[in-house]
């Protein structure tokens, strides 16, 4: 009995060996990717001012859609996971803050359209309010959801019993709601500390994402993947100064 669990075992160790020595690398054109954050999505004009800032008309975000025409954009998920290796696109990862019933009325159809991926992240006491989210989460496979904490505070410097509630609670509560594993957190308003990000770990989040403005790295994804807000005034053109600043930094052919 002992002879056989010892070969057993041996067998199992090479094949692990040499499952590890066969994995395929992950390409170049999946090692950097743009992440960028919106949060309102307005049908017409946006509103001047602070409750402007963050708001992208629709206008302008079908016009940023056709911008990223030549990139794979795909889900936070997907680009972490590396699907799809043999479409050597760069990619753009979209990410949508906040749960607003804009990103479910009208961005959710023009990705639909468009055949593309993102990633919607709620803040549980939002989603509580707007169950028309539940239904659809729970039966949408093409895109990812992810928390944004329970009730959208500021987190670096709370105590790990509020970090508890915010964190492994609302990813309880959002994993029941949407019937999904929920994996990435976002930091709201992207403020952080280390022993936030250990608290994040432990309640569970394989990844977590910020607004660091910078291109986003595979060796992010162990420690804090970073974002770029697009912001009201002239969208278009800051996505398209991001762009041109991820392409001189990718490999050449």
């Amino acid at each position: 009995m002992r002879r056989t669990f010892l070969i057993l075992s041996l067998i199992f160790a090479l094949r692990c060996k040499s499952k590890e020595q066969t994995a395929a690398p992950i390409p170049p054109h999946l090692q950097k990717a743009v992440v960028l954050c919106f949060h309102d999505i307005t049908p017409g004009a946006v509103r001047k001012g602070i409750s402007g800032r963050y708001s992208v008309s629709l206008t302008d975000f079908r016009e940023i859609l056709d911008a990223l025409s030549t990139y794979k954009i795909v889900s936070l998920r997907d680009w972490v996971e590396a699907k799809d290796p043999n479409d050597t696109r760069p990619r753009v990862v979209l990410t949508f803050d906040d749960g607003y019933a804009a990103h479910r009325e009208l961005v959710l159809p023009e990705l639909r359209r468009r055949q593309i991926g993102a990633t919607f992240f709620f803040y549980a006491d939002a989603l509580r309010r707007d169950k028309k989210w539940y239904l659809l989460a729970a039966n949408e496979q093409a895109f990812d959801f992810g928390s944004h904490s329970w009730s959208h505070a500021l987190l670096k410097d709370v105590g790990y019993d509020e970090l508890f509630k915010e964190l492994y609670l609302a990813r309880g509560f959002l994993e029941t709601a949407t019937h999904k594993e929920i994996k990435s957190f976002a930091w709201p308003y992207g403020y952080y500390n280390p022993d936030a990000l250990r608290a994040a770990r432990s309640a569970g989040f394989a990844y977590q994402v910020s607004v660091d403005y910078r291109v986003a790295t595979r060796d992010d994804i162990a420690k804090i993947i970073p974002r770029y807000t697009v912001f009201g005034k002239e969208p278009v053109a800051q996505v398209r100064q991001i762009l041109g600043e991820f392409r001189a930094k990718m490999p050449q052919p």
